[in-house]
């Protein structure tokens, strides 16, 4: 859970209106809008400012009932408002994500080949809809066949109310209960044939060949079209890293001697890289020094930092010289936010086109000083100079100076701005092999070793293409 709770500060200024909020995390534009709808109020005078958070898990990522009480109260006492909840509280009151009851039918072959899944699933909401609504259990319909190939797929979710508190998206909304079923049911055909669990696996994965694959679900607006991958390869480094085969005969001979040592096998596809869209803007102020604005949210992810070195590495600067201004709705007009692993998918290619642009001005800028052309200048270390005369050069603050109103044909100001689309998710995937031994005296269990292999897969904007990475391979020893 996040190491800070949920606050919220809010002042009402009569005379200018502005309505000013501190604390709101994770998705300020969002919020600002669904504030300006229930308060009747204009949206460009409603102020919102991202705090440092402690992390934020999903659970901040919507608009809770504090949301519109604390702002409506500040309103109307003409005094500013400041609500912090404790940790009791918010235990009680802050989403969870968890309760689900499935119910499932699997068809296989004798050999292990799945030819049919069928799942029947219950989700408790808790008292009342979240703003996230059924989110989580779309997800869990969308991911639950995994990485794996069944020509036949049906899931039946039914959403209920009860009188517990509200689900909402919180660490990997409807995945880990996917997969947890999915690995579970694999298992179970495994150990019914008298078949390794791992052959079970290996026969059912959707091959590199078949991609971009439909896995036949949808969730957020999408189709369940997995762009690339191959499950096999991580598969087998896992198993190669844990030493499968070995492990498999050094445990019957420990059971033999009456210790109870399992080997369980884990293979994940997570979704990743969510649009449908990020927005920048950066810019070179009077000093030569860069600012980028970004829509994305902090919560601890070290997006100021990435987003902070691919503005530099573009712009020829240190990282010192660039500012980072996110979660400021005064100074970003646009944004997505922080969530669902999208920072470095979408916001870190807009600022890269924004800084692109940029740069292209710069040199557009430059040209003109030097009486050069723009392919025959070089930008570091906050200046151009003609290529093989460092000492014919123009520092970039002359260049920020020059550039108002700029030469003939380009609009004024070092800035550019650009919004980066991403109308489709990526899907990461991996697997986890973990050796246990439970003591039957206490209830004991000993983690002996545990492997993971991990592949990411970023989309290429312009080709529409994967980058291939090779999956890396975490091994760990208790």
């Amino acid at each position: 859970m996040p190491i800070e709770t949920r606050g919220l500060t809010a002042a009402f200024d009569p005379g200018t209106r502005v309505l000013t909020l501190w604390g709101v995390a994770k998705v300020p534009h969002f919020n600002r809008r669904v504030l300006a709808d229930l308060l009747d109020h204009p949206e460009h005078l409603i102020h919102f400012l991202e705090l440092e958070v402690g992390g934020g898990f999903g659970v901040r990522g919507e608009f809770y009932p504090e949301d519109l009480l604390v702002p409506w109260a500040a309103m109307h006492v003409g005094r500013p408002v400041h609500w912090v909840e404790d940790r009791r509280e918010h235990l009680m009151a802050a989403n969870h994500s968890r309760q689900q009851i499935h119910d499932v039918e699997i068809g296989v072959k004798r050999d292990g080949t799945i030819v049919a899944l069928h799942d029947r699933l219950l989700v408790d909401l808790g008292a009342y809809i979240r703003t996230h609504g059924v989110v989580v259990p779309e997800l869990t319909v969308a991911l639950l066949p995994g990485p794996y190939r069944i020509p036949h797929y049906e899931c039946e979710a039914t959403c209920v109310m009860t009188n517990k508190t509200p689900t909402g998206t919180y660490r990997g909304p409807g995945r880990y209960e996917g997969t947890f079923v999915r690995e579970r049911v694999i298992d179970l055909v495994a150990r019914e044939l008298g078949l390794d669990p791992a052959d079970v696996r290996r026969r059912n994965f959707i091959e590199p060949h078949e991609m971009p694959y439909d896995a036949g679900g949808a969730a957020i607006g999408q189709r369940t079209v997995y762009d690339c991958g191959n499950y096999g390869s991580a598969f087998e480094q896992a198993l190669a890293g844990a030493g499968y085969e070995d492990v498999r005969k050094q445990q019957a001979r420990q059971r033999a001697d009456g210790r109870r040592v399992g080997i369980g096998i884990g293979v994940v596809i997570e979704k990743a890289g969510l649009g449908p869209w990020e927005y920048a803007r950066v810019e070179i102020d009077g000093s030569g020094r860069a600012v980028v604005y970004s829509g994305i949210a902090a919560v601890g992810q070290g997006i100021e930092t990435t987003l902070a070195q691919v503005c530099a590495d573009e712009l020829g600067l240190s990282t010192d010289d660039v500012t980072v201004v996110h979660g400021d709705s005064a100074q970003v007009p646009f944004g997505v936010g922080g969530f669902a692993s999208r920072g470095a998918a979408v916001a870190l290619p807009a600022a890269q086109e924004a800084a692109r642009k940029v740069r292209a001005k710069i040199l557009t800028v430059a040209a003109s000083l030097l009486e050069a052309a723009p392919a025959d200048l070089v930008l570091d270390g906050g200046r151009v100079h003609v290529r093989g005369l460092e000492t014919r050069a123009v520092t970039l603050r002359q260049c920020a100076r020059s550039a108002v109103p700029g030469p003939p044909g380009m609009e004024p100001g070092l800035y550019a701005t650009h919004f980066f689309e991403a109308p489709k998710m990526t899907y990461p995937y991996g697997t986890h092999v973990a050796i246990v031994e439970v003591d039957l005296a206490t209830g004991g269990v000993a983690i002996e070793k545990y492997v993971i292999t991990w592949s990411a897969r970023w989309r290429k904007a312009s080709a529409a293409r994967c980058w291939k990475s090779s999956p890396t391979t975490r091994t760990g020893r208790s």
